[in-house]
């Protein structure tokens, strides 16, 4: 597979055994405070996430933001052997640095990538992290739903992140992974905010995505919430139809 291009506004650096594309003005910063996990772990605090994977941690910036660092760790069966270790070119945290950035460029709501980095091993080898800006307010929408929010406010979410998610396949992009954990919500805003995260191994097409691939999206996102909610205290199938009528609206 080809590696797509640098994304705009990103540089890259080569540090020994570590690559990093970097947004510019921040590439004598985040190298420096990532550069091993001591540094990680001294200049940032852990971040409890429900849902996902990877180890969460947020970064205080100088322009009194945070950035979110997220390291890189296997899911499945394959975790209990190699569970931080990752294998084959392009490297996976360039690729989502790119399907993110493409992604903003064509106005799907998400997150500021601020950059990402590897760290060779030997072997083909390699460690990961993605470092983006934290969406202030923000609860993923699993989080949101069992807070048993009131008919109207469900109503209004459902439609803004119906909405988000159909923008996001009508300009040709497909997220791999979507799922209530990866949908940020922010209820007390008019719309409500929506913002979808985590394109790793997401896939960036120059038309919208055939009726075959929505499908196979949306078809991965009821999966994760009959999976998180099976004893359906918190997922109503007015919900579902709610989110049904707004997306294909």
């Amino acid at each position: 597979m080809t590696r797509p291009p640098l994304p705009s506004g990103f540089v890259e650096v080569q540090k020994h055994s570590q690559i990093w594309w970097v947004r510019e003005e921040w590439t004598a910063v985040l190298p420096e405070l990532l550069a091993t996990p001591d540094a990680i772990a001294q200049h940032s605090t852990p971040v409890a996430v429900s849902g996902g994977r990877g180890d969460m941690r947020r970064l205080p910036l100088d322009d009194g933001g945070c950035a979110m660092i997220r390291q890189y760790q296997r899911g499945g069966f394959v975790r209990h052997f190699v569970r931080d270790r990752y294998w084959g070119r392009p490297f996976r945290p360039f690729t989502e640095l790119h399907c993110t950035e493409e992604a903003r460029r064509r106005d799907v709501p998400t997150i500021e990538a601020l950059g990402a980095g590897v760290t060779q091993l030997g072997g083909g080898c390699y460690r990961g992290l993605f470092i983006s800006r934290e969406a202030v307010a923000c609860v993923n929408l699993w989080e949101w739903l069992q807070q048993r929010p009131m008919s109207l406010a469900r109503t209004a979410v459902l439609t803004a992140v119906a909405q988000a998610i159909r923008h996001m396949h009508d300009v040709g992009i497909f997220h791999a992974d979507l799922n209530l954990t990866n949908l940020l919500v922010r209820a007390d805003t008019t719309p409500p905010d929506v913002r979808i995260i985590d394109f790793d191994r997401g896939h960036v097409y120059p038309q919208p995505l055939s009726q075959g691939q929505r499908e196979q999206n949306l078809r991965r996102l009821w999966r994760s919430w009959r999976k998180l909610d099976q004893e359906g205290a918190f997922v109503t199938p007015e919900d579902v139809a709610t989110f049904d009528q707004r997306y294909w609206a």
